[in-house]
């Protein structure tokens, strides 16, 4: 089964004024990132759009996972909540990731992030997440993000 990781930490993109939040797929049985996108945090459909991009626009059998120690995906009526409701996803909290999946992940989360100095934000996002980005970028230009 996938897994979705969500990083709650906002990410500091200067020419975008919402909370974007990373959203990876995680293999579990190897650990292995398959996937990533960038999600506006404000936008309503962005993470069922999210969601349902990651397989040719159909929506991934997968579970989400965040940080248990934050509320985001917590609250009921969130839309992170909403989407994965519809698209019959599960949350479950990161902990409960198998170990090498959850390092992957908090690894790949914590290069992104390492790299985000105001200066090298747009050059280590087109870097390490060029398809993210070229996604979340065309989603903007099309008004759909």
């Amino acid at each position: 089964m996938t897994t979705w990781t969500i990083d709650t930490t906002r990410l500091p993109l200067p020419d975008h004024a919402a909370p974007l939040h990373l959203l990876l797929a995680v293999d579990e049985a190897t650990g292995a990132i398959t996937m990533a996108h960038l999600i506006d945090g404000s936008d309503d459909g962005a993470v069922a759009r999210a969601l349902t991009d990651a397989v040719d626009g159909r929506p991934a059998p997968c579970a989400i996972a965040t940080d248990h120690s934050r509320t985001f995906g917590t609250d009921p009526n969130s839309a992170l909540r909403t989407a994965c409701n519809a698209l019959g996803i599960s949350i479950k909290p990161i902990r409960t990731l198998t170990p090498c999946s959850k390092a992957h992940a908090e690894q790949a989360l914590s290069t992104v992030l390492r790299h985000l100095s105001p200066a090298r934000t747009r050059a280590a996002l087109d870097a390490l997440l060029p398809r993210a980005v070229d996604a979340h970028h065309r989603r903007r230009r099309l008004g759909t993000a």
